[in-house]
């Protein structure tokens, strides 16, 4: 994808193109996988990690990505999917996590079923990894 796409794609959210901005957003189209802060800093050395940080929270912000919580404590990152609108629904899709890879995915056709929560209960997010061994590792 050139930059002036990538350009476009980010004034679009109303986020100001920077190179660091443009290399971060470079990457996310071109992995398929949902990549850590640490995993994305080794894609792009030398950036600075707390410029870095603060790119991927602009980007989340702005619901170009949203996070992927693994059993480990490890956050990552993937992009929403060009339909998203960054709510709760939106998050509804299920993720899996490759045991021997370690690459995790976003699965975006395969939806959560609504769980239906007690009156008062307001959800904000939800997040369900599946664990196991992906198509590539499985071969």
């Amino acid at each position: 994808m050139n930059d002036h796409l990538l350009e476009k794609e980010l004034l679009n959210k109303n986020i100001r193109p920077t190179a660091v901005r443009l290399r971060v957003l470079k990457q996310f189209r071109s992995d398929i996988v949902a990549v850590s802060l640490n995993g994305l800093e080794k894609e792009l050395k030398p950036v600075d990690r707390t410029t870095l940080f603060r790119t991927l929270k602009t980007f989340e912000k702005s619901g170009l990505i949203h996070t992927v919580n693994e059993e480990n404590g490890t956050i990552k990152y993937a992009l929403c999917s060009d339909s998203c609108n960054c709510s709760y629904t939106d998050h509804l899709h299920v993720h899996f996590s490759c045991q021997a890879c370690l690459k995790t995915y976003c699965l975006y056709d395969t939806r959560m079923t609504d769980v239906e929560l007690p009156d008062g209960f307001v959800p904000v997010d939800a997040n369900v990894v599946i664990k196991g061994i992906c198509k590539t590792c499985s071969v």
